[in-house]
């Protein structure tokens, strides 16, 4: 057995080197058609310190793929119906179209201001409200899941709905310590349904409760689930200045640079038609 499996081994590593050595040994590699596979194209494509086995590999998958898209494209030529043939336009179309694109990108790293004040922002805020509207819940919310024979049970119990600040630090200090989960979510909005799914009830379940009380309290088995909500805005409702602030300052620069690329194209054209570059002619001119 250990036999057949040496000798196994030396035929692919004999078979390996050979391989290499008739690729690298003439200046044709691979031929489809009119089309060459030279040496020089596939110099360097094998990493020093690649076993023989490993370099074969490489340098026969790099001529297969190679020779795959010759075989495809002589295929697509031949096949294909004329008019597909013609791909002038579309090359040419392609081509401005992305030096336009790398010409404005480039205008813009140079012009454009990314500084917005906070006024700018609400001010857009207000102008846009109706474009602001919750998709669905969201809250700002303190989550407390607790065991029911926690030492600080009672303590967390009583002043998680504390509004005072003393109180929820402690709250918040406690929890850290005994319960076995705890998030103030950084005072963020949240969508509710995120709520919902840590104490594993449905959304309407909580919509429910809290159209009657701005806190949930939910024993199951040896836990209690414990949210207070701070605030909170229905689907259907504006969305809070703070909820949206990333997506005005989003749709400011937005606004903006669509105002220099116009204010661009506007300049080009005017100094193109003033200095002759550009002459547009009609009917009317002689």
């Amino acid at each position: 057995m250990k036999r057949t499996l040496l000798s196994l081994l030396l035929i692919i590593l004999v078979s390996s080197c050979e391989f290499i050595d008739s690729v690298l040994n003439g200046d044709v590699v691979a031929r489809v058609g009119t089309n060459v596979l030279y040496k020089k194209d596939i110099a360097g494509l094998v990493p020093k310190g690649a076993s023989p086995e490993d370099s074969a590999a490489i340098v026969l998958q790099y001529i297969n793929s190679w020779a795959t898209k010759k075989i495809l494209l002589s295929n697509a030529e031949t096949r294909l119906p004329r008019h597909d043939m013609d791909i002038e336009q579309e090359l040419n179309d392609y081509r401005t179209s992305l030096l336009v694109y790398r010409y404005e990108k480039l205008f813009l790293e140079k012009n454009l201001d990314t500084l917005i004040s906070d006024n700018e922002c609400k001010a857009y805020y207000e102008a846009h409200k109706g474009s602001y509207v919750s998709h669905c819940s969201i809250v700002k919310a303190r989550y407390i899941k607790i065991n029911t024979s926690s030492p600080h049970y009672n303590v967390i119990k009583t002043f998680y709905k504390s509004m005072k600040m003393e109180d929820l630090d402690r709250v918040a200090e406690l929890s850290k310590n005994s319960a076995d989960q705890y998030s103030d979510f950084n005072m963020e909005w949240i969508p509710l349904s995120h709520i919902a799914k840590e104490i594993g009830e449905e959304l309407s379940y909580c919509e429910s409760a809290l159209d009657q009380k701005s806190y949930i309290e939910l024993e199951k088995g040896s836990f209690l689930y414990l949210v207070r909500i701070y605030d909170r805005v229905k689907a259907g409702e504006v969305t809070p200045y703070d909820f949206n602030v990333d997506m005005i300052k989003e749709s400011i620069l937005s606004k903006r640079k669509q105002e220099l690329i116009a204010n661009l194209e506007r300049n080009l054209l005017e100094d193109a038609l003033n200095n002759n570059k550009l002459v547009i002619y009609s009917d009317n001119n002689d």
